[in-house]
């Protein structure tokens, strides 16, 4: 059953992060040709950096773009959970050894040689909690 009362709770970059990082899929949100584009896909975070895996051609230019990444994890029924929204500079990756190891890293359906990994320097990380509030407490089940 849907919580009537919910309570948000801003979180910091540093716990925002530490949630993205529990999870694995999440979405890219770019411009191309002056639309907003919406990607589903895998991400790991490293050395305080996102990378994604990403299909060549049909996304974005990779390369010093500005980007917004949102994941999150909501119960559907209590609509309880945490959304993460980062933006920051995409850059492609090329350095071969890089691109092995963040492709044999990252958590892919269906691998593809020629896709390419993006790397996101954030500049801005949000994170919202949903709570239940303080009149309306979770029903234990």
């Amino acid at each position: 059953m849907p919580h009537t009362g919910l309570r948000v709770r801003e979180l910091s970059a540093e716990q925002s992060l530490r949630l993205l990082a529990t999870i694995g899929f999440g979405r890219i949100v770019f411009s191309r040709y002056a639309l907003p584009i919406i990607y589903p896909v895998n991400h790991l975070l490293d050395a305080g950096a996102l990378f994604i895996y990403t299909k060549p051609g049909a996304t974005m230019s990779g390369d010093r773009q500005v980007v917004a990444y949102q994941a999150d994890t909501l119960d559907h029924h209590t609509q309880l959970g945490w959304c993460v929204i980062m933006t920051g500079t995409a850059q492609e990756i090329t350095d071969q050894r890089q691109l092995d190891d963040y492709r044999a890293r990252l958590r892919i359906a269906a691998p593809f040689d020629n896709r390419r990994v993006i790397r996101v320097h954030p500049d801005s990380v949000v994170g919202l909690e949903y709570l239940p509030s303080q009149a309306h407490p979770t029903p234990h089940i």
